[in-house]
């Protein structure tokens, strides 16, 4: 399911990461938007999956407080939330989790930006689990589900469609940027 899935996602990826490379994480205003638009997505998401099936330690893994946390710190809102995907079957719920829990790995880099031009940053949310082998046994728990090919392709559906949220979360906070250079300000959310 893995394979399939990271196949799959490819493009949706790239186009989710190319817009967050739109956003200068060294500045208080990037990485406020940064944050913005995974609060746009994540505590809804985070939600719809606790249905299941969930990681034994799902707990452990939900991000959403350390989120907010980091937005508090910077004095930002969250923003607009963006209703998550339905994911009514479990398959759509494993792939958006592929995303979720993938995206730990792009957050240890983008954390490592932030704090290299910005070491008193709050970093809650891409530190969350960093060194606590989170990838790895999600990879491990993933692959005990045995698919046929029609949970493959739904799974791989439910996962599109959570890089498509996350593409609209960025593509709004690359807009609000734009709006807000031309008025001089630089407030993120």
């Amino acid at each position: 399911m893995r394979a399939l899935l990271r196949e799959a996602t490819r493009p949706f990826h790239a186009r989710v990461d190319a817009l967050g490379s739109g956003l200068d994480l060294r500045t208080r205003s990037g990485y406020g938007a940064l944050l913005c638009a995974h609060a746009s997505v994540l505590p809804g998401l985070e939600t719809v999956l606790s249905a299941g099936p969930v990681p034994p330690d799902w707990s452990q893994r939900r991000r959403t407080d350390a989120l907010l946390g980091d937005l508090k710190v910077l004095g930002l809102a969250p923003g607009t939330v963006l209703v998550p995907p339905a994911l009514d079957d479990p398959a759509a719920r494993l792939g958006a989790l592929y995303v979720i829990e993938g995206s730990r790995l792009g957050n240890e880099v983008l954390r490592r930006q932030v704090i290299d031009a910005w070491p008193e940053a709050p970093v809650a949310f891409l530190a969350h689990g960093a060194n606590a082998g989170l990838w790895q046994r999600f990879v491990a728990w993933l692959a005990t589900f045995a698919a046929d090919a029609a949970a493959l392709d739904v799974a791989a559906r439910g996962a599109g469609a959570v890089f498509e949220l996350y593409e609209r979360a960025f593509l709004e906070q690359l807009s609000r940027a734009r709006e807000n250079s031309g008025r001089g300000g630089v407030p993120a959310g």
